[in-house]
């Protein structure tokens, strides 16, 4: 598991920006959205996994730990990984998910 908090140098997340960034890295992506409060609980992903939070927060738990993510925060978890999130009850969620080019 790797978390890449947002440097504040690079100005305000946003979608645009991060689609950017995640296009620079040669990742395909997909925009999600999630209402307040929506839980997942723990499951695996058969590849690997990335999150890049555009808009609100998630907590996310792997083993035992929870960590909280940001706008501009991004997660990256390899396949496999066992893990639950829920999105902050403030507001919805936006992200970007994306997954290396194959």
């Amino acid at each position: 598991m790797k978390v890449t908090r947002w440097k504040k140098t690079k100005g305000e997340p946003n979608l645009d920006v991060i689609r950017s960034l995640v296009a620079d890295e040669g990742l395909r992506c997909y925009t999600w959205s999630d209402a307040p409060g929506k839980f997942y609980p723990e499951h695996t992903h058969n590849e690997d996994e990335m999150r890049w939070i555009v808009q609100g927060s998630l907590v996310v738990g792997i083993n035992g730990k929870e960590i909280k993510l940001q706008a501009g925060d991004r997660i990256e978890l390899p396949a496999g990984t066992a893990h639950w999130a829920q999105v902050s009850e403030d507001g919805p969620i936006i992200y970007l998910c994306a997954t290396r080019e194959n």
